[in-house]
């Protein structure tokens, strides 16, 4: 999707956020950790540009990358930041040729051609130069590849690896479709590689990528227009291969998923009616893969009736050398700013641990705050100071 098509955040808005949150008090629950954690800022948007949502990725080495874009003036930027072990964070540049507009990017680490992609939509001047682009890296991070076209249509730069060196990315600007792109990362072509799974919407709404079990089973996970969220499973193209997981999305539910060899789980919003009013509430359903069924567990909820949920990111957690564990860990945002996080303590059907909040933002100087993305022990969000910078920021999850 073109940069372009993306909204600018009016700085109105974030006006009155930014009274209405600093003049509100912030106390920490009993269940809030004792010690807010530090906020590592990783960068602030150049005069004329604003900043896209970040992606992060933990590499099996212990390696932290968090990546954004900047836009809104031409050409974009492509921002990375880069954290090994106890050490500070430390901006890494990233070529991006002759690329004049670029989407946010997403990261994956291929196990098998030992190397971390970076993967975004991007453009140039010339006629041609629309499609999806690779950047990669053999050091985790340290050193990045020019980027090269790997679609020559668009895309969205979603992605999650074949299990084979290669990836499925998001194709086109409707519908349920990806791209294969094999480890050699060939170019593929519109219309001919473009594989249409499904045609059970017409317009996305949310939508996300993930692959499962051993064979690493492609999931397609995405809304449809009716407040309902479904996974297409395999690379098969065919609505019979749509599973319905969650109803009453508030919305499109901002679906998410994630998966690794073990299981999976997919999470959105949904709205709730009580007495005392609508509740935007954060739910979850686990799932494994049997041949190419999925086996659907109890739909739990993860936030509780008391908050609204306004974002959240959610993530497997891993090994120490990034193997599957079959559990995960959600981080949202409420309405009080606060961020939160529940994680599973168990593969198959999870029971899903405490509550706990990290931090409340306005108490630490930071207002609207967008959509968490998280790996590993940190997550990183876009946001604004009380004084209207707008920056990106790391949090550590412990």
């Amino acid at each position: 999707m073109s940069t372009r098509a993306r909204a600018f955040r009016s700085l109105a808005v974030v006006a009155t956020a930014v009274a209405l949150a600093m003049s509100s008090p912030a106390a920490y629950s009993s269940r809030d950790r004792a010690t807010p954690p530090p906020i590592s800022r990783l960068g602030t948007a150049p005069s004329g540009y604003t900043m896209g949502d970040p992606q992060v990725l933990r590499t099996r080495d212990g390696v932290t990358l968090v990546a954004w874009d900047e836009y809104y003036q031409s050409p974009n930027h492509l921002r990375l930041a880069r954290k090994v072990g106890a050490n500070a964070w430390q901006r890494v540049p990233v070529p991006v040729g002759d690329l004049t507009s670029i989407s946010p990017p997403y990261l994956i680490e291929d196990t098998v051609g030992d190397r971390v992609i970076m993967a975004a939509n991007g453009q140039g001047e010339t006629d041609g130069s629309l499609g999806t682009y690779v950047w990669t890296s053999a050091n985790n991070g340290r050193t990045w590849s020019d980027p090269q076209m790997v679609w020559d249509s668009f895309g969205s730069g979603n992605l999650t690896p074949d299990g084979s060196g290669g990836f499925y990315a998001v194709s086109d600007l409707t519908g349920v479709s990806v791209v294969h792109v094999p480890s050699a990362l060939t170019m593929q072509h519109w219309p001919d590689d473009d594989l249409v799974l499904s045609d059970r919407i017409a317009s996305r709404g949310a939508l996300d990528l993930a692959t499962i079990g051993r064979h690493n089973t492609l999931l397609f996970g995405f809304a449809d227009g009716h407040n309902q969220a479904w996974v297409h499973v395999t690379a098969t193209p065919g609505n019979d291969r749509d599973v319905r997981v969650m109803r009453g999305l508030y919305a499109d539910g901002a679906l998410k998923l994630a998966a690794d060899r073990t299981g999976g789980v997919a999470v959105a919003i949904r709205e709730v009616h009580t007495p005392a009013g609508n509740v935007n509430r954060l739910f979850a359903v686990a799932f494994q893969i049997d041949g190419n069924a999925l086996v659907l567990r109890t739909l739990r909820p993860i936030s509780s009736l008391g908050e609204d949920v306004v974002n959240f990111g959610v993530t497997t957690l891993k090994t120490a050398t990034g193997g599957s564990t079959g559990r995960f860990r959600i981080a949202w945002r409420n309405d009080a700013d606060r961020l939160r996080t529940r994680q599973s303590s168990q593969p198959s059907d999870p029971v899903w641990g405490t509550t706990r909040t990290i931090v409340t933002f306005p108490a630490r100087g930071y207002v609207y705050p967008a959509t968490p993305a998280l790996d590993g022990a940190w997550t990183s969000l876009h946001a604004y100071t009380k004084d209207l910078h707008e920056v990106e920021i790391a949090v550590p999850l412990g």
